[in-house]
């Protein structure tokens, strides 16, 4: 008997097994549609629950604990001096962006490689900023990249307020020249700035550029236009991306910035003007008017390198002499900085009144290392092993200066008092380093070719 309800049990097992094979082959396995369906299923329940808790759940307060205070930091200069005019609620402003985020399924697309990166054009919409006032008067020349630290200091407080911004939209990107996704901001006086934001591959570019700006001028260089680090409404930024009805850069930014772990950290509520909504800090940099490319100038001198690279000056003429002291600075600068994106396609030149210079744009790969840019030509100036020699006058004087022990280092942390939590003390020490390092070396050049090494 026993035997018989084996071989029973043994039969109805195969024929369901047949059954389910029938059923599977008949519509032809797992269609892609539900494939797709399964995939984003997950993603899809982070939306709902994000949507569902912005509009019923009250914005709560945010208490550091003493982990969350070195992630957060919210930098002093941010939340002091913050006029009520700037406040305003952002939690409305978020458009369509969800909308747009729903009905984009490519989900394999987001990755910006060479086969699947999608150009963006100049002429992209503007999301209007709703804190915009009236005009402001100009505080910020766009011409002159360094006139005093007075016009300094009025350039970045311009920046800083709110009330001057008219519009935010998206940075052209495209293929041959970036991939990253950055903002152009217009103020309502008609200047504009460019907007960098933290995100996957380029976690440190926002804080690079702040941190260069000030490098930049307390080594007396000025060659890096104005910038500002400040908490920018993640809801403004969802806004800009929704202006792109093609919901890929929606699905972009939402996937490199919001939802990466390591910008999340940075994610916070509390940070003055917008106390209850959630903020990301941003780099913010005063865009210049007349800036070429330097290789299609005539201010780059022809055999300009060679000319460096030899260790003599004797051979340069005066009027030379200007653009290959700002040269050397550039490359003085990015050894310091140790800046590893350094190329013919972002070294810039800026005509004004006042004539012609080399301007430093695009530090956003900075301070992400110890040790000097690969390939730079003073990478080993500690063993004196350097191709250059040549060196501008007043910069050696510098360099001089904040060479003794944490010199630079003191100077700096003082003025990175404002981006507390957004550096670290190494980076600061291994510039330190650097610089020591590069006195010696110019000073091994000063007794080697004592007449031909300063310009």
């Amino acid at each position: 008997m026993a035997g018989k309800i084996s071989i029973i049990a043994g039969i109805l097992a195969l024929v369901s097994l047949t059954l389910f094979a029938f059923n599977f082959l008949a519509v032809g396995g797992v269609s892609k549609e539900r494939r797709q369906a399964a995939r984003q299923q997950p993603f899809q329940q982070q939306q709902q629950q994000q949507r569902q808790q912005q509009q019923h759940t009250p914005p709560k307060k945010h208490h550091h604990t003493k982990k969350e205070s070195k992630e957060h930091s919210i930098p002093p200069s941010v939340i002091s001096d913050c006029p009520k005019t700037h406040q305003i609620d952002t939690k409305k402003l978020e458009h369509n962006f969800w909308k747009l985020l729903n009905k984009f399924t490519e989900i394999d697309t987001v990755e910006q490689s060479s086969a699947k990166f999608k150009d963006y054009p100049d002429k992209s919409p503007k999301w209007k900023v709703p804190t915009a006032s009236e005009s402001q008067s100009a505080s910020c020349s766009t011409t002159e990249i360094f006139i005093s630290e007075k016009e300094d200091l009025a350039c970045q407080d311009f920046l800083s307020n709110f009330a001057n911004w008219g519009s935010i939209q998206t940075l052209p990107s495209v293929l041959s020249i970036a991939r990253t996704i950055k903002f152009r901001i217009t103020f309502t006086n008609g200047m504009k700035a460019i907007l960098k934001v933290p995100q996957k591959k380029f976690l440190f570019e926002p804080y690079s550029e702040f941190i260069s700006y000030q490098g930049d001028r307390l080594l007396n260089f000025n060659k890096v236009p104005v910038t500002v680090l400040l908490p920018i409404p993640v809801s403004w930024l969802r806004g800009v991306a929704s202006m792109l009805e093609d919901g890929f850069y929606t699905y972009w930014i939402e996937t490199f910035v919001f939802n990466f772990s390591s910008v999340k950290k940075n994610i916070a509520t509390g940070r003055c003007p917008f106390p209850e909504s959630e903020t990301v800090m941003c780099s913010v940099q005063l865009w210049m008017d007349g800036v070429q490319v330097l290789h299609e100038t005539k201010y780059r001198p022809k055999g300009a390198m060679k000319k460096l690279l030899k260790s003599t000056s004797d051979m340069i003429s005066e009027v030379e002499r200007p653009a290959l002291a700002d040269l050397s600075n550039l490359m003085v600068f990015d050894y310091i900085i140790s800046n590893s994106d350094r190329s013919e396609k972002n070294t810039f030149a800026i005509s004004s009144d006042s004539g012609t210079s080399i301007i430093l744009l695009d530090q956003g790969s900075s301070f992400y290392s110890r040790d000097p840019p690969r390939g730079h030509p003073l990478r080993h100036t500690a063993k004196h092993n350097t191709s250059i020699c040549v060196f501008a006058s007043s910069t050696v004087s510098t360099l001089r200066k904040f060479s003794k022990a944490k010199t630079f280092e003191d100077s700096m942390r003082k003025r990175l008092h404002s981006a507390d939590g957004f550096w670290k003390p190494w980076q600061l020490k291994s510039a330190q380093q650097r610089i020591s390092s590069l006195v010696s070396t110019i000073q091994y050049c000063e007794d080697t070719y004592p007449k031909a090494t300063r310009l």
